[in-house]
């Protein structure tokens, strides 16, 4: 690792600045002002802004601007969070008394395991509901009026995990939260959940390990590690490499010792513990790459403004689509694949082509119903014998 880490100077400096910055305890980074100054609009960007602040809040880089940007980032940070906590327990209230039971992943339930409110970022609430009571969930939060805009809601798990909703839900608890009840998956089913979206969405941004170092830390004495890894190998071994991306790179700890055992107990099994000492070989540059430019996978650059532009725009529509090709994390994610040391390009090609299929299918789908809605397409069946 420590070749692709001199290869990529924002990286390193991104990964001393938030190694271990979601510890109550987290001591100031070693890292110059200048380079602290380099990394802060990239910080910015990908949400991990608060977190620096939290480790050098007590240092003279308080004092520098870039110190200065960061905390006043961590005040709004700190501020949006009780504006969240009240919208969360509305919208609880609202659903309690329809009788439907939604289960909140994500935003508040990682943000909690931070040592102080605002450390993490989050805009809107991840609901699950079953699929039964999603049609009138749906119609519920239509009517929330601007607060509808902060639900996100999933029919069951949706993309979020392959679970069996009932297996599911009997294994989530119940927080209290200034007397509202807030219904959250399991400690197991938590993490998984956060290392595979973390993995799904290209693993750039590194407040995401962050949050999975968090959940690892501050996972119970009875954690039980058969069920959080789950059935299925692929995904399995998708749960032990971003744990052991965030043991590399921010050195989350690991309680517990190496167990051939199975069940209910903190010991870590040994496939666990032999995958995170040996990661793929692409895997780390792969993520580094994405932290050093900090570019999300959902960045576009339209296609038309550069055809009509002669200013230049070319170069970054190349620019966007070396980035948009470089992203064999989210491709073998996307492809079930595996996570082995075999070339990632027919992933990223793959996954591209996908990915441009379902672009058209949508299109043509809008187009499509559009046309109906103005009674200027009728469409009508043909039968061959």
């Amino acid at each position: 690792m420590s070749d692709s880490l001199q290869q990529y100077a924002n990286a390193r400096s991104i990964i001393t600045a938030l190694a271990g910055s979601w510890r109550s305890n987290a001591a100031p980074p070693q890292i110059s002002s200048a380079e602290l100054a380099e990394i802060t609009p990239l910080l910015i960007q990908s949400g991990a802004a608060a977190l620096v602040w939290w480790r050098i809040r007590d240092d003279e880089l308080a004092k520098s601007d870039a110190g200065a940007q960061l905390h006043q980032l961590y005040r709004m940070h700190r501020l949006e969070a009780s504006l969240h906590v009240g919208r969360l327990k509305r919208v609880f209230q609202q659903f309690n008394e329809a009788g439907i039971e939604p289960v909140l992943v994500k935003g508040w339930n990682v943000a909690r395991l931070y040592p102080e409110p605002g450390l993490r970022h989050y805009f809107d609430l991840d609901l699950c509901v079953r699929h039964d009571c999603y049609a009138e969930a749906n119609r519920l939060v239509a009517s929330l009026g601007q607060e509808r805009l902060y639900v996100d809601l999933h029919d069951e798990l949706d993309h979020l995990d392959v679970m069996k909703w009932d297996e599911f839900f009997s294994r989530t608890q119940i927080l209290m939260v200034d007397g509202t009840e807030v219904r959250v998956p399991c400690a197991e089913d938590h993490l998984r959940i956060l290392c595979i979206h973390w993995l799904r969405h290209g693993a750039w941004r590194p407040a995401g390990l962050c949050d999975i170092a968090a959940a690892l830390e501050s996972r119970p004495g009875d954690f039980d590690w058969e069920r959080c890894l789950g059935a299925d190998p692929v995904r399995a071994d998708w749960v032990a490499c971003a744990i052991g991306l965030a043991r590399v790179l921010l050195g989350a700890e690991m309680r517990g010792q190496r167990s051939e055992s199975k069940g209910r107990n903190a010991d870590i099994p040994v496939r666990l513990s032999v995958r995170c000492e040996r990661l793929p070989r692409w895997l780390v540059p792969a993520v580094l790459r994405k932290w050093d430019r900090s570019l999300s996978p959902n960045y576009r650059v339209p296609l038309l403004s550069v055809l009509s532009s002669r200013d230049g725009a070319w170069k970054d529509f190349a620019k966007y689509f070396r980035a948009r090709l470089d992203q064999p994390v989210r491709a073998t994610i996307a492809l079930h694949g595996r996570f082995n040391n075999c070339p990632r390009l027919p992933y990223q090609f793959g996954e591209l082509l996908l990915h441009g299929v379902d672009k058209c299918q949508n299109r043509w789908s809008r187009w499509f119903v559009r046309s109906q809605r103005r009674g200027g397409l009728v469409i009508q069946p043909r039968i061959t014998l």
